[in-house]
């Protein structure tokens, strides 16, 4: 459900234990030939998210369940093992600079009133 409208996610360790709706397909990529996270991120780019759209079933509202049988014929374009797993360490990577620049925008965030009193006090 809801997929071609971006929802797509990879379960992580800290997902064990966690609950959710028996509408929602899992899958398990063949290991040597696609990973979780090269998926995830095919099917949500703008072609992706396309084919997702295409392979839904006619109807109305926005219910529409994509199958696990229709899910397995999209193709998706597939680089080697190799390089899906390099670019996932990279994506990895990505992630973690996203976590310390937001961090770091939280904090200048919480200074700038500081710096301004300050500034405007002729303390600076």
């Amino acid at each position: 459900m809801f997929a071609w409208e971006g929802a797509v996610a990879v379960a992580k360790i800290e997902d064990i234990g966690r609950v959710g709706s028996h509408r929602f397909i899992a899958c398990v990529p063949k290991q040597g030939v696609a990973t979780a996270s090269f998926l995830s991120f095919y099917f949500l780019t703008e072609e992706g998210l396309k084919k997702l759209g295409e392979a839904l079933p006619g109807g109305a509202g926005r219910n529409w369940t994509l199958g696990l049988e229709t899910l397995s014929t999209i193709r998706v374009p597939l680089p080697s093992y190799g390089k899906q797993l390099w670019f996932d360490n990279l994506q990895a990577e990505v992630g973690e600079l996203r976590k310390v620049q937001a961090k770091t925008t939280d904090e200048l965030a919480a200074l700038l009133p500081s710096i301004l009193d300050k500034a405007f006090k002729g303390e600076l």
